[in-house]
């Protein structure tokens, strides 16, 4: 009964927060963040991010489902021959998108005494893009059918595989089980397998839906199938070893041409605006005030190494469109989109904590990392995105 009261809370709270950061010119996901900083354990401690592979809790549970939901409707709204048009540009996009931050964040690390391996732990941390951060961003922008969105979103995603295939080999290096390589491939092949087979069942999947709507004589079947197929792709995601919030986009994009893609649009958008506050709340309680105390040693030492990785994690991302010739989008806002890491930023860190390889102290400042660059790369992309769409050609 505890979510009964709990949820209302939370809900309430994330949407005042989130319309008052509106009102100053932010983004809702600054506010509904801040609503977690004051809900969590370093104020009113009412709620707190599970650990890694906790799978009790329900906050959890209704935050993915409110992530599906957004990255199932972005995909759907995705023009695919466009998307086609642009799929080189956004892979190379991705491919600097991950390497510039991976570079800039082991060598940062490096340089301040941090051993090579969790060295490079961090740097892989600072890979990933928060694609559920940056397409609420969109959304608010009303501009999560642009080319441009398209473009970053595919950036994104191919950041966030290769940044989970580099954790995969990490870990394998860290348990010395001398099959890094073999691990490495199969990690490869089950990411290729599984967007192949999603974005090929579009059709079928398609087929089958009208024809058990028409049976049933119910629209509101349609939505349940709908439903359900984007969070069986999102399990099945999860289960080859990718994050959830890739399936859900990849079930958006296989059902891009559905005959009933705009009515599903306007369906999931109460999904999306009920359940995505409460994913930005749980990211905001991860915030542990007392680790960045500057009256200690260590509280200190944290501050200045999460000082040195910020600046490392925002250039990484920020300059790393500048690298693509022929862009076809201004780079800084496009580098903006790309800065925020959010929830899987902070799956890299809790990983890297449980396999032993971060330090505590290591992990803090890592996690003041993401939350910043979760906090200051909307305020980036408001900044540097432009007021004249399209963006990319």
């Amino acid at each position: 009964m505890e979510l009964h009261w709990l949820l209302p809370v939370v809900l309430i709270t994330a949407k005042l927060l989130g319309g008052a950061a509106r009102r100053c010119g932010f983004p809702a996901v600054v506010g509904e963040i801040t609503a977690g900083i004051v809900l969590g354990p370093s104020l009113l401690g009412l709620v707190e991010l599970p650990a890694h592979g906790e799978t009790t809790s329900p906050l959890l549970a209704l935050a993915q489902i409110g992530l599906c939901a957004l990255l199932f409707r972005i995909g759907l709204e995705t023009d695919l021959e466009n998307a086609r048009r642009m799929i080189g540009r956004a892979a190379a996009l991705g491919m600097v998108g991950m390497l510039l931050p991976l570079l800039l964040g082991a060598l940062a690390a490096a340089a301040l005494g941090v051993s090579l391996l969790p060295a490079l732990f961090v740097g892989a941390t600072l890979t990933a893009t928060s694609i559920g951060v940056t397409a609420a961003v969109l959304e608010e922008l009303e501009a999560s059918a642009s080319r441009a969105a398209t473009l970053i979103l595919g950036a994104a995603v191919v950041d966030d595989v290769l940044g989970l295939i580099l954790l995969a080999a990490l870990i394998g290096v860290s348990s010395a089980n001398g099959a890094v390589g073999l691990a490495l491939a199969v990690a490869v092949g089950q990411a290729v397998l599984f967007l192949v087979v999603a974005l090929s069942l579009g059709r079928p999947l398609t087929e089958a839906t009208l024809r058990l709507t028409r049976w049933t004589r119910s629209q509101g079947t349609l939505f349940a199938l709908v439903f359900s197929a984007l969070l069986l792709t999102a399990w099945v995601a999860k289960l080859v070893g990718l994050e959830f919030i890739i399936g859900a986009y990849a079930a958006g994009l296989a059902l891009a041409r559905h005959p009933e893609r705009e009515w599903l649009r306007s369906e999931f958008r109460p999904v999306v605006e009920l359940f995505t506050p409460v994913f930005f709340v749980l990211v905001g309680s991860a915030i542990a005030i007392d680790s960045f105390s500057t009256t200690s040693a260590s509280g200190r030492l944290t501050l200045s190494l999460a000082g040195v990785l910020f600046v490392a994690a925002v250039a990484g991302k920020l300059f790393a469109p500048m690298a693509i010739p022929k862009l076809g989008a201004p780079p800084l806002a496009v580098g903006s989109a790309l800065v925020p890491r959010g929830e899987v930023g902070l799956v890299f860190a809790q990983v890297g904590l449980g396999e032993g390889v971060l330090s505590p102290d290591l992990f803090a400042a890592l996690a003041l990392v993401i939350i910043a660059t979760t906090l200051v790369g909307p305020l980036l992309l408001r900044r540097f995105w432009p007021t004249d769409p399209p963006l990319v050609a």
